[in-house]
């Protein structure tokens, strides 16, 4: 018994013993890992561990070809996007679910939503101005291995990749089907309809 323990969450993948062939490590696997991680955060779980990075269909990096899988992605993106500070939101739709977090910066926010329909989705939202950068996560089918970002190829160049090479003008805010996709916004003063969550 240890009073005031984090709660952490250990060992979490997609599937039992090694995943779930073509399902674990690919796009469809995606949407579970994303919600994953936004809830954990929102319930208060300080640390998600993934098992595992390598290994098993489940792992994030393919342990013959050494390339990242579309679980990788979301994971690479988290990590710059999404910082520890978790606000109270919520969607009134399950098919469509909205995360918010603090930026690893402390400068404005970021807002993940998923998207679980098979057609594009139009959303609003109050009490949120987006700013330009943005990052959509898509891929050709749910079975696809490789994902696209903002419609460019996640991939490493040369061994190195960074936020930059996706970065494309904003042209509009409709939400692909099947996509996940992180949205640096900033909360307006007084009209946000949440309230800001304890530091997760």
């Amino acid at each position: 018994h240890q009073p005031g323990a984090e709660i952490w969450t250990g060992e979490t993948g997609s599937a039992q013993c090694g995943g779930q062939p073509k399902l674990s490590d690919r796009w469809a696997s995606s949407f579970w890992w994303a919600d994953q991680l936004g809830r954990g955060a929102r319930v208060g779980q300080r640390v998600m561990v993934r098992h595992s990075l390598l290994g098993g269909d489940y792992g994030l990096v393919d342990r013959l070809s050494l390339k990242p899988r579309p679980d990788f992605w979301v994971s690479w993106l988290w990590a710059r996007l999404m910082g520890k500070k978790v606000y109270a939101i919520a969607s009134s739709d399950p098919r469509l679910r909205a995360y918010l977090h603090g930026h690893p910066s402390g400068v404005g926010q970021t807002l993940m939503l998923i998207n679980l329909y098979d057609q594009p989705v139009n959303y609003r939202l109050t009490g949120l101005k987006f700013e330009d950068e943005h990052y959509v996560m898509t891929a050709r089918s749910l079975t696809s291995r490789k994902v696209r970002i903002n419609g460019i190829r996640a991939s490493f160049r040369k061994g190195k990749v960074d936020l930059a090479a996706f970065q494309v003008p904003l042209q509009h805010r409709e939400l692909p089907p099947f996509s996940v996709s992180f949205w640096r916004v900033r909360i307006v003063p007084g009209e946000f309809p949440v309230q800001d969550a304890d530091d997760k």
